[in-house]
Formats: C-alpha cells, sequence, structure tokens
C-alpha cells in the first residue's frame, strides 16, 4: 500500500490530489454542522416528556427494553418537566427507575456506586465495568430527584455514589481514577478472572463471611441463590425495604471483599470526566448542605487544573498525552461554576472564563456552534449532535453560558449560548443533556446573593435557595469578601450585609427586589410568583 501510495504521489499527482479531496469532502459531510434552526424551546422538553412515557418500563423503570442504560432516559429533563408544569408524571418516570436502580445488581449494595448498565429488565445483572462519568452524572440526578421528590432515600443514593467515589476513585493528589474493569481475579487462581469477581456471591460464601442470624438476614434481603443468575452467583438486590441489621452486614462483607483481589484499575486522569466529579460533589455542597463536598471538589479541580492545564490550554488527560477536546473544556469549566456557586471563591470562575476563552477562540464555528476539536481548520471538524453516556461538550457548555451571562451581566455569554442552540436545533431530540440549557432559556433564571457579616452563619439561608427557582444562579458571600468576588462576578456588586445583618437580594437580569433582612421576607422573595415583576422590570418581557 506504501509502494501505491508512493508510485501514485511521483506518477500521477493530481490523480492523488483529487481522490484527496473527494476524502476530504466526504469527511466534511458526515461530519459536519447540522441545519441550524429558530432557537429551541420548551416544546423540546414537551417532546422529550411524551417520548419517554411512551417507551418506559413502568414496572422497573428505564426503557423498556435491554440492556437497560441509566442514559436511556432524559432524567433530568424529565425532572425539569415536573418543576416547569406540575406533571406528576415526568416525575414518576424519575423516582421509579432510580429506586430500581438503587435497588438493583447495577448498584454496587456494598460500595455505593454503580455499574454501567444491567442486561436484564430488572436491573439486576449489570455489566460490571465501573466509570468515573457514569456515577458523577448518577449523583447529580439523585440529588436532583430528591429535592424535586422530597425524598430523603434517594439523597443517600446520592451520598453513597460520592463517598464510594471518594474512597475508591481518588488518585493521591485529590483528581479522580477513570474506570474499573469488570473482569476481576478469581480468589486463589489469580490468572483467572471472571466477570463480576468480586462482586458476586454464593450463599456458602456469605454464611462463611458473617455471623449465622446475619448471614441469613442477607441472604434472605438480597435474594441470594445457589442458582444465581450470573454464572451460578449472584449480585447483590433488594427486592423490598432493608430490613434492620443489613447495614451491619453490608460493612461486614464490605470488608471481606475489600481484602479480595480486585479489578484492574484504569488510572488516568481524564480532564472531562473528572469535571462531571467536581460538578457533582460540588453540587452536592449546596444540595445538602454539606460544605465538605465543596472541599473535595475544590481538591479535584485543584489537581486536575495542575496537571491538564499548561501554555494556555488544556490536555486530554493529566498526563497531557493529547490534546483536549470540547467535552474537557466544557465539563471543567461547568464544575468550576458549580464550585464557584458552592464556595465564592474568586479563583473558580477565574478558571472557567479562561476556559470559556479558549472555546470561544478555538472550538466555535463561524455560526456559533461548536467544534469537538481545536485542530487544523484546513481538516474536517466534527459538530458534536448527539448525547450519549457522556454528554457532548455542546450540550453542556451552552447552559454554562448562560450561567456565566447571569453572574458576569454580560449579554455576549447568553448570545452564544443561544447561537449553540440554533446551530442544533434541527438535532435537539439526540441532545437530552441540551436540554436544560433550552429550559433554563426559556425560564429566564434569577440571580440570588446572600451577604453575610463576616463569620456570620448562614446555612438557613443558603438552605432556602436550594427550595428556590428551579434556574438560578447562587453565592453566599462574606461582607468583607464582596468586592474580591465582585470583581470577576459583578453580580454581587453593591450588595451589602444592611445593619450588620445576613442580607439576600434575589435579581433578574441585574434588577433586584427590595433586600431582604429577615429569613421570611427572603423566602417569600424566593417564591415563583414574585419573578414576574422582576422581569418587568428588567425589560425582558
Amino acid at each position: 500500500m506504501l509502494q501505491r501510495v508512493s508510485a501514485a504521489w511521483t506518477d500521477d499527482r493530481a490523480w492523488g490530489r483529487a481522490d484527496a479531496q473527494q476524502v476530504h469532502d466526504a469527511l466534511g459531510d458526515l461530519l459536519g454542522a447540522p441545519a441550524p434552526g429558530d432557537l429551541p424551546g420548551t416544546e423540546a422538553l414537551d417532546a422529550a416528556a411524551a417520548q419517554a412515557a411512551a417507551r418506559w418500563d413502568p414496572q422497573r423503570g428505564g426503557l423498556d427494553r435491554t440492556p437497560k442504560f441509566p442514559a436511556d432516559l432524559p432524567l433530568e429533563a424529565l425532572i425539569l418537566q415536573h418543576q416547569r408544569t406540575g406533571d406528576p408524571e415526568p416525575l414518576r418516570i424519575v423516582t421509579t427507575t432510580l429506586h430500581a436502580m438503587a435497588s438493583g445488581g447495577i448498584r454496587d449494595q456494598l460500595g455505593g456506586g454503580f455499574h454501567r448498565y444491567a442486561l436484564d429488565p430488572d436491573w439486576r445483572v449489570p455489566h460490571f465495568e465501573q466509570m468515573l462519568y457514569d456515577n458523577a452524572q448518577l449523583a447529580v440526578v439523585y440529588l436532583d430527584a430528591a429535592a424535586a421528590a422530597d425524598d430523603p432515600a434517594l439523597a443517600d443514593v446520592a451520598r453513597g455514589v460520592l463517598q464510594w467515589l471518594d474512597q475508591r476513585f481518588s488518585a493521591p493528589d485529590g483528581a479522580f481514577y477513570a474506570a474499573f474493569d469488570a473482569d476481576g481475579p478469581v480468589p486463589g487462581a489469580p490468572d483467572r478472572h471472571e466477570e463480576g469477581r468480586p462482586y458476586t456471591w454464593t450463599p456458602a460464601e456469605i454464611r462463611a463471611a458473617l455471623p449465622p442470624d446475619l448471614a441469613e438476614l442477607a441472604i434472605t434481603a438480597w435474594d441470594v441463590r445457589d442458582d444465581g443468575p450470573v454464572d451460578g452467583r449472584n449480585t447483590l438486590a433488594l427486592h423490598g425495604p432493608a430490613p434492620f441489621g443489613l447495614d451491619a452486614a453490608r460493612k461486614q462483607l464490605l470488608a471481606v471483599r475489600d481484602a479480595l483481589p480486585q479489578p484492574a484499575r484504569d488510572d488516568k486522569v481524564v480532564t472531562a470526566w473528572n469535571g462531571l466529579a467536581v460538578s457533582a460533589f460540588a453540587r452536592a455542597a449546596l444540595a445538602l448542605q454539606e460544605p465538605t463536598r465543596a472541599e473535595r471538589a475544590a481538591r479535584a479541580a485543584d489537581a486536575v487544573w495542575a496537571g491538564a492545564w499548561h501554555d494556555g490550554q488544556l490536555s486530554r488527560t493529566a498526563a497531557r498525552t493529547s490534546d483536549g477536546v470540547l467535552e474537557d473544556y466544557a465539563d471543567l469549566a461547568a464544575g468550576l461554576v458549580d464550585l464557584f456557586e458552592a464556595t465564592a471563591e474568586p479563583r473558580w470562575l477565574q478558571r472557567a472564563l479562561l476556559l470559556d476563552a479558549v472555546v470561544q477562540a478555538r472550538f466555535t464555528a463561524e455560526d456559533g456552534g461548536l467544534w469537538r476539536t481545536a485542530g487544523d481548520p484546513t481538516l474536517p471538524r466534527e459538530r458534536p449532535d448527539h448525547d450519549g453516556p457522556e454528554p457532548s461538550g455542546a450540550s453542556v457548555h451552552a447552559r454554562t453560558l448562560y450561567r456565566l451571562a447571569a453572574l458576569t451581566g454580560d449579554d455576549a455569554y447568553r448570545a452564544r449560548g443561544d447561537a449553540i442552540l440554533r446551530s442544533l436545533a434541527g438535532r435537539i431530540g439526540a441532545l437530552p443533556a441540551m436540554l436544560p440549557a433550552v429550559d433554563w432559556r426559556a425560564d429566564d433564571p434569577v440571580e440570588v446573593v446572600v451577604v453575610a457579616p463576616t463569620g456570620a452563619d448562614a446555612s438557613a439561608w443558603a438552605a432556602a435557595i436550594q427550595r428556590g427557582p428551579r434556574h438560578r444562579v447562587q453565592l453566599v458571600v462574606e461582607a468583607d469578601q464582596v468586592d474580591a468576588v465582585a470583581a470577576v462576578a459583578p453580580v454581587v456588586a453593591g450588595k451589602v450585609a444592611r445593619d450588620g445583618q445576613i442580607t439576600g437580594y434575589v435579581c433578574h437580569q441585574g434588577a433586584c427586589r427590595a433586600p431582604a433582612t429577615t429569613l421570611a421576607a427572603f423566602a417569600a422573595a424566593l417564591a415563583p410568583t414574585e419573578f414576574a415583576p422582576l422581569r418587568d422590570k428588567a425589560g425582558s418581557h
């Protein structure tokens, strides 16, 4: 083949150039931009909800097919559809699915995280690979569903996922590893590997690991059989409420399992996937009012920044093996904005703005849509036009641009977000992760700022924000930090702790209601019925 290419170049260069141009043009057609359209609106969420309702499994959740992937249903979009319309059905689809997954074998009942997907309708038999990006996204979905449904059990699942990521996926510097293999060594035969080891059990193994009463309780609760569905072995799956004492069995079995040979770890630190994890921990800090989650997010963000950011650009991994692609910039920028909202530390937003500047300069097409790579513009480049188990960089970054517009007051960010949505309007059905951005744009979110005297406890005010509107930017800032935060986020500028009291501001595009100095007044200002006058005052309607 090399000899033929050399001969063609030497003897018939015109043919070679023409053939190369045909390949170039064909790739351009394949990878190029879809036809742009009008700015999509909430009808896209209506369509996604209708499609999900027609295709879901009402007994076991997920799509009515196998294999079952957690990303098969647009769970975040369904939560937003419920919040926007009040229709209980989208939330029922979400909570049924999430509870079924949490009880099934797709979830590691001992460790707390999730495997990739299920091979059966009951979520019992998974493909055992464990991915950082799956678990980071699932933690967020469980948090959002817990808030929408007022369901503490779903919040506990999110806590379990985050604890499991921290314990099992953490690199020494605080970044997160990529994955664990599906196959594990067979105890006593280290050269033999089986899928699911060490996550599967036999009744005899459980009886050997636990005291008799606890063993029988665990065998019954987790439906462990002599003829289990995984080559005679069993995943652990609940078929009802967890009985009292099961947590003690869980802890003891986990200790036994941890002493066994483990599946191989993929120790790459992938920038995009770490961005998703930073988002998960930062959003948990806000949703659960647990500040240590933000501290964990900050460790990961600093580690990834130190490893992947160099010479004004990102690498795909902390090992700097290749250039970053759009989702590396988009996912990390989104995580940094989440971390900024959770901590009000200016450096996180400053870094997000740096990443966005690169996206604008190197990944943005003439029509405002986004390329996946920042490579040689003379070569065909992919326009990401669908979401898979990982969200596309375009889906993630559109919402980030709207959030940056709200934080900075700069409408140029909003215009760029609109351009992304228009560039993919014809593909919106294949972009479920873009629907939150669509809903954000249609909803005209508010900006919420709480200024507290230095050292004052504003946790109750922060908790009140979590019960506020579904689309918002939010910051809780100590009074002596207002100027520093306002330098990067002008939404904070001019806001003070009035008369030395904690003061809350609810605004829309810079137009604010009267500052609230009592928690009751602040909660009232966050009520949806209060937003219309703000929008009228801001001139947006």
